[in-house]
């Protein structure tokens, strides 16, 4: 439930000549603006980015148990989707895409340190498969990955809580007001929910 607070500022009256000296204005029963919409669950943040997680590493091992292709690259949308669910559901639509593209950047990375890798030992003679670059860069992309994915669930509850404040902002809108001589006008309502 929201409480709201407001204020009523007289604009402009049509019927200013018949309107006495002084005129305060009295609120023609202005009703608050309607927030249907609930506080977003800080809760139901972190379980969607969690489960998400879940899903998507799940689905991958059951991709490589039956040996599916095509469940293994669902699987592996839902790791790069599934931590970012819960900032979807609390309306930071940018900052999920943002750690999105950033764990396709670390698969990304992940991915040229194996062909490295794969080059290296594969096709060279085998004292240059030492001293290869890819599994570093494999460890860094998988590092960066996994920080990510820890960082999005992390942050999911408080981007539930940053929705929540963002509603509970200042509003302000046009409504009817009532002069002392029944005059009627048009004023701002200006208020804020808690």
């Amino acid at each position: 439930m929201r409480t709201y607070v407001a204020i009523l500022l007289l604009v402009a009256s049509p019927a200013a000549a018949h309107a006495q000296p002084g005129l305060t204005g009295e609120a023609a029963s202005p009703a608050p603006p309607s927030d249907d919409s609930e506080d977003v669950s800080p809760a139901a943040a972190f379980g969607l980015s969690l489960a998400g997680t879940a899903v998507g590493w799940g689905g991958l091992l059951v991709a490589a148990e039956v040996d599916s292709q095509a469940l293994g690259w669902v699987a592996v949308g839902g790791i790069l989707v599934g931590p970012s669910l819960g900032h979807f559901y609390a309306g930071e639509v940018r900052r999920g895409l943002g750690h999105t593209a950033i764990r396709a950047g670390a698969g990304a990375i992940f991915v040229v340190g194996a062909v490295t890798t794969v080059s290296d030992c594969l096709f060279t003679e085998e004292g240059e498969c030492e001293g290869s670059p890819g599994p570093l860069i494999m460890l860094g992309g998988a590092a960066l990955g996994a920080a990510s994915t820890i960082y999005s669930i992390v942050d999911a509850p408080r981007a539930a809580t940053r929705a929540n404040e963002k509603r509970r902002s200042l509003l302000i809108t046009p409504a009817p007001v009532i002069g002392p001589d029944r005059s009627t006008g048009l004023g701002l309502l200006v208020g804020s929910s808690f």
